[in-house]
């Protein structure tokens, strides 16, 4: 019967079971918002297949632009930030190994409080920091440059497209992890 009793417990923790709980899980504003565009979504696309003629490309388009607004009002748009932060701090501390001494002390408890897994600010830091490396000039960047007396102006003109695709597709794929891996 112990056995059973401290099992319980277990689940109870886990699943935060108990009655002190109900404040932590409480149905803010917020919430009531995202609720009414995942409600209405339904009712939208209902609506434009029916009278506005509306297939695949039309529900897909919606569901896409109602998924991006759910993003910013529910807040995944923490990673999105962190993924901007991490891509500056990457031009101050182009090494590696350097800006992950430096921020993983100060952002995985942060990840803690926000209630995002560690495993997605990892993911934002190593976007962030390694789109920056294309253009940052205190790496190799700038030796390389040299080497092949290539300007920077050039160099930049080249890798922007390379730099913006890390960070655009860093952010959806981090908005995507966040929204269904968050706990």
């Amino acid at each position: 019967m112990k056995s059973f009793r401290v099992y319980g417990e277990k689940f109870n923790a886990q699943w935060e079971l108990d009655d002190n709980s109900a404040a932590a899980h409480e149905f803010s504003i917020r919430k009531k918002i995202v609720l009414v565009i995942f409600v209405m979504a339904f009712v939208i696309m209902i609506i434009g297949v029916m009278n506005l003629g509306w297939w695949f490309p039309q529900m897909a388009a919606e569901f896409v632009t109602l998924s991006i607004l759910v993003m910013f009002i529910g807040g995944p748009m923490f990673v999105i930030c962190l993924l901007l932060i991490f891509f500056v701090l990457g031009f101050v501390v182009p090494s590696s190994s350097g800006l992950a001494v430096l921020s993983m002390p100060i952002f995985a408890p942060l990840a803690d409080t926000v209630g995002i897994p560690r495993w997605i600010i990892v993911a934002a830091y190593q976007f962030g920091q390694y789109a920056m490396l294309y253009i940052a000039p205190t790496g190799l960047v700038m030796a390389t440059l040299q080497m092949l007396d290539m300007k920077m102006s050039h160099w930049f003109k080249f890798v922007w497209p390379m730099m913006v695709f890390t960070l655009v597709f860093g952010a959806i794929l981090l908005s995507v992890c966040s929204v269904v891996f968050a706990v």
